[in-house]
């Protein structure tokens, strides 16, 4: 079984390996992607790997895939891009980590996402959303981790290791990310802060 495991991910690392990061110079490999003629590091200007806080391949590998698509299908400028594995790193990746999934060195048993339950992510959420300091951030938080539910999902096709079965409580319930968000808002009695203004644009939308 591991052995068949590590060859899936291997061979999607080899997929990756050498293609240009959009708007960079760098490549997919490399520990730091950001932006031509700015320094590197997790500022808005770009993304430092080693700083990512895991050393565990598989893990990596997804967090390094979802966010060179999210950055390539939509072109978006990397600095831009920061905040989305920033939102993953304390939500998803951090969740992952504590249930020991998709730990080990290469001819290690990985356990899969399909370990991850419905409470695990409703527990999960619940911490994320009193984090947040606006209904609108709030909600943000959740399409991002809609969006790598649906690549996680897609690359498992490929790589089982991948799948998640568990469910997003707002897809339980056949809402949208904001009714739920709302609603769930009211049931752990958080007062988020009002916004004035116009609502932020997604990160993708916007320019540095």
């Amino acid at each position: 079984l591991a052995k068949a495991q590590w060859v899936l991910v291997q061979e999607l690392e080899r997929q990756y390996r050498g293609k240009i990061v959009y708007g960079t110079s760098c490549k997919f490999e490399d520990d730091t992607w950001c932006s031509k003629g700015s320094f590197a590091g997790t500022s808005r200007y770009g993304v430092s790997w080693k700083l990512f806080d895991t050393d565990e391949q598989a893990l990596r590998l997804l967090a390094k895939a979802y966010l060179f698509d999210a950055i390539s299908d939509r072109r978006i400028e990397i600095g831009s891009a920061v905040s989305k594995i920033r939102t993953l790193r304390v939500s998803m990746f951090q969740l992952m980590e504590s249930k020991k999934l998709l730990t080990g060195k290469a001819g290690d048993v990985l356990l899969g996402l399909s370990h991850l339950t419905d409470d695990d992510l409703m527990l999960m959420i619940d911490t994320l959303l009193v984090s947040q300091t606006s209904k609108e951030k709030a909600i943000v938080a959740c399409h991002e981790i809609a969006a790598f539910f649906t690549f996680a999902n897609h690359i498992s096709e490929q790589i089982p290791v991948y799948r998640i079965r568990a469910r997003l409580p707002w897809i339980q319930s056949g809402e949208s990310a904001r009714a739920w968000v709302e609603k769930r808002a009211k049931d752990l009695s958080i007062a988020f802060s009002e916004v004035e203004g116009f609502e932020p644009l997604p990160t993708e939308s916007v320019q540095p």
